[in-house]
C-alpha cells in the first residue's frame, strides 16, 4: 500500500512538472518588440528563428527590397553586384545600432512599446568624405574612363564610408503592439509601420 502511495504521488509531482513545462509563461510586451527588431536591423538568427523565419530568406528579401529602392532612387547607376556591396555595408550599420525597449502601457492583449535604438546621421554624410575615399582606394580615379569601373568605385567608397560610421545618440518612438495567441508572443499591431519608423530612427530621418 505504501508503494502504491509513494508510487501515486510521483506520478502526480511528474505530471505538475509536465503541465508546469507545457504553460510557457507569457512574455512582456517590451521582450516580443525586441524580438522583432533584432529580427529586422541584426539578422538576428535566434531572433528570426523565433518568429519562423529563415535566415538566409530574410537576407535575400532584404537585400532584394534595398537593391530594388536603390536602384530606383539612383536611377540605375549602379549594377546588381554594386549595390550588394552598398545593400550589405547598410546592414553591417544596423548591425551596430543598439537596441533598448520599454512598456509604456498595457492593457489585456493590446500595448504600446517604447523603442530607442542607435542612430545613425546618415542624411549628414558629406561627399567630400566618398571623394576622399575613392581617391584612398584610386589615387588616380580621374583617369578612369569606363563608366562601369567608375561606379563600381564609388559603390566600393560609399560601402567603406556608411561601414565606418559610428551611433551618433539614440532615437526614440512608440509602437502599438498586439498580443498573439496562436503565436504566443507580442507583434507590432502594423509591420509595416513598425519597419519603417524602426528604419528612419536608425537612420537618423
Amino acid at each position: 500500500m505504501n508503494l502504491k502511495k509513494v508510487t501515486a504521488m510521483m506520478m502526480c509531482v511528474i505530471m505538475m512538472a509536465m503541465l508546469a513545462s507545457g504553460c510557457a509563461k507569457r512574455e512582456k510586451p517590451d521582450a516580443g518588440i525586441k524580438t522583432y527588431a533584432e529580427a529586422i536591423l541584426h539578422q538576428d538568427s535566434k531572433s528570426l528563428e523565433k518568429l519562423g523565419v529563415d535566415p538566409n530568406e530574410a537576407f535575400r528579401t532584404y537585400m532584394t527590397n534595398f537593391m530594388s529602392a536603390y536602384n530606383q532612387y539612383t536611377g540605375g547607376l549602379f549594377s546588381a553586384g554594386q549595390m550588394k556591396i552598398i545593400g550589405s555595408a547598410v546592414l553591417l550599420l544596423f548591425n551596430k545600432a543598439s537596441i533598448d525597449t520599454a512598456v509604456v502601457s498595457e492593457n489585456g492583449n493590446n500595448a504600446v512599446v517604447k523603442v530607442t535604438v542607435g542612430k545613425f546621421d546618415v542624411a549628414m554624410m558629406d561627399n567630400r568624405d566618398i571623394i576622399a575615399e575613392v581617391y584612398k582606394i584610386n589615387p588616380r580615379a580621374d583617369y578612369i574612363t569606363d563608366p562601369t569601373a567608375a561606379a563600381g568605385l564609388i559603390a566600393t567608397a560609399m560601402a567603406n564610408v556608411i561601414s565606418n560610421m559610428q551611433p551618433n545618440g539614440t532615437s526614440s518612438f512608440n509602437i502599438d503592439c498586439v498580443y498573439n495567441d496562436k503565436a504566443n508572443r507580442w507583434e507590432p499591431a502594423d509591420i509595416d509601420t513598425f519597419s519603417q519608423k524602426l528604419m528612419s530612427a536608425v537612420l537618423g530621418l
